[in-house]
Parts: C-alpha cells; sequence; structure tokens
C-alpha cells in the first residue's frame, strides 16, 4: 500500500495571517462606527442636513471599505482554497481599499482643519495650520492614488515592496496632519484659560478629548509606517493600515457625539459660576446654542 501524500504546508503569517488581522480588527471599529452613527441620528435630530449628509457618506464609504477588504480575502482563502499559485498574486480588490481609505481620511481631516478654522479667533493660526497642511492632505489622496494605480499592474504581492517610498510617504504625512491638528486644537483651548477653575477643568477635558481623537490615527499611521521600514518584503503593515478606514471615521463620530457629554460640562460650569460672588459668565468654551436651543461643540 503506497504512502499516502505528505500534506503541503504554506505559511501565510505574512501575508493573508496580516491581512485577516487587519481585516478583523477593522470589522471591530466598522462595528463601533455603526453605534456612533445609531446614536448620533437618534441624538441629534436637529443638526444641519450637510452635517448629517456627511455623517452618511462616511458611513457609506466605511461600509464600502469593509465589503470591499472581505472580498478580497474571500476569493483566495475560500473561493479558490488550496490554489496555491494565487496566493501569491495580487488582489485588485485589496488593493482598491487603500483608496477608499485615503479618501476618508482627507474627508475626516478637512473636518477637523474646517473645526480649527471657525474656532480660532487669532488670523495668522487660522490661516497659517490649513494652509501649511492642506498640501500635506493633498499628498495623501494623490500619493494613494500614484499607489494603486502602480500596484494595479502588478502580477505578485511580492511586488507591492517596490513601493514602499510611496507607503511610508502617505502614511507619515497622515500621521504629522493628525498630530499638528491635535496640538493646534489644544494650544487654541489652551490660550482661552479664564483662571476660573471650573472653566479650565472644562477646557482640560476639551483638550483630552481633542488630542484622543487625533493619537489614535497617528499612532496607527505610526505603526504602519514602521512596520513598513523593518518588514519592507512582506505586508505585514496591514494589520495596523487596515483598521485606519473605521478608525478616521471613530475620531469623527467621537467628536460630534462628545457635544452631549460637553454641553452637560457647561451646564454646570455655568451653575458653579452663577453664585452671588461671580457677576460675569464669561466667555462660552468650544460650545454655543443653535436656534433650536440645542447645545454644540466647536471642537
Amino acid at each position: 500500500m503506497a504512502d499516502p501524500q505528505a500534506p503541503i504546508i504554506v505559511d501565510l503569517t505574512n501575508t493573508y495571517g496580516a491581512i485577516v488581522t487587519g481585516a478583523f480588527i477593522a470589522c471591530a471599529f466598522w462595528g463601533v462606527h455603526c453605534v456612533q452613527c445609531l446614536y448620533y441620528f437618534a441624538s441629534y435630530p436637529k443638526d444641519k442636513w450637510y452635517v448629517k449628509s456627511w455623517v452618511s457618506l462616511l458611513w457609506a464609504l466605511d461600509t464600502l471599505h469593509q465589503t470591499v477588504l472581505i472580498g478580497g480575502i474571500w476569493t483566495p482563502l475560500i473561493e479558490r482554497y488550496g490554489d496555491f499559485e494565487f496566493l501569491l498574486e495580487e488582489s485588485s480588490l485589496l488593493t482598491w481599499q487603500v483608496m477608499v481609505t485615503a479618501i476618508i481620511a482627507f474627508m475626516a481631516q478637512v473636518f477637523f482643519l474646517y473645526r480649527l478654522f471657525t474656532f480660532s479667533k487669532n488670523l495668522i493660526l487660522k490661516w497659517s495650520i490649513p494652509v501649511f497642511l492642506s498640501p500635506l492632505v493633498v499628498w495623501q489622496v494623490v500619493g494613494t492614488g500614484l499607489f494603486v494605480g502602480r500596484a494595479l499592474s502588478f502580477t505578485s504581492t511580492t511586488e507591492l515592496a517596490t513601493l514602499n517610498k510611496v507607503e511610508i510617504g502617505v502614511n507619515a504625512s497622515s500621521a504629522a496632519v493628525d498630530l499638528i491638528i491635535a496640538f493646534g486644537l489644544s494650544i487654541l483651548l489652551y490660550v482661552r484659560r479664564t483662571g476660573i477653575r471650573s472653566t479650565d477643568r472644562l477646557i482640560g477635558r476639551i483638550i483630552a478629548l481633542s488630542v484622543n481623537t487625533g493619537m489614535w490615527t497617528a499612532v496607527f499611521a505610526l505603526l504602519t509606517v514602521l512596520l513598513v521600514v523593518l518588514r519592507s518584503k512582506d505586508i505585514v503593515y496591514a494589520i495596523t493600515s487596515f483598521p485606519l478606514c473605521a478608525l478616521y471615521c471613530n475620531t469623527v463620530m467621537g467628536n460630534l457625539n462628545a457635544r452631549t457629554y460637553m454641553r452637560t460640562l457647561a451646564q454646570t460650569t455655568s451653575t458653579v459660576r452663577s453664585g452671588p460672588r461671580i457677576f460675569s459668565r464669561g466667555p462660552k468654551v468650544a460650545v454655543y446654542h443653535s436656534k433650536q436651543g440645542e447645545s454644540e461643540s466647536e471642537v
């Protein structure tokens, strides 16, 4: 009796292992994004139509990204399971999802730059930061377009290593923009301190929110750059690159949904400051009252 044929073992840790891990993390972030969208539409029905449209477009693009990502994994690992040669071929779906991520990153960064522009009363800061960062924001879309256009012509995943410099440039720009926006908002808030403990405490919490929303996307982008540099011959960077799309969406939604929390803090601060020893209400901090009577945060 002939011996059974020895099984063929292929180690996919550095390729589809990283892709599946990144897809799982992205799927978890997408779930959080869905919950945040439901909370937003239930809590802020009086928001302007263009804000709601912006939120809806972000969710649609994030859902598209998740669908394309799953589709890119399904074909080689399920539909053509056992076709080892196909595992080495470049997946067009996984390439296109990079472009979706760049579009969402552009939308999120434009959103925060607009907040920074409208919140600042200093003309120098009001214009200098957006003007300085705009080329970096645009470069991310242009650079990703070059990456996708070149990658679609490849026949093997091993050829992606030739585009590592573009990948590093795009993610480094993304991290720089996120960090500068976060710290720019923090500086603008810091200079608005009044010396009154309750108001300064509110400002401190808004600063923490501003830094937190920009820090996570910057961390993931920097980790992607680090993995590209250290593991230039494989695609381990997919672990941190794929979740960036949903993470950007969550930073925007977290900022919008934080308005209820900030409104509560502002009302508490106003109550504390309305005692007989304080005659001036002082400036409002990152909160305003809309015509419908609803408080909204400007951060």
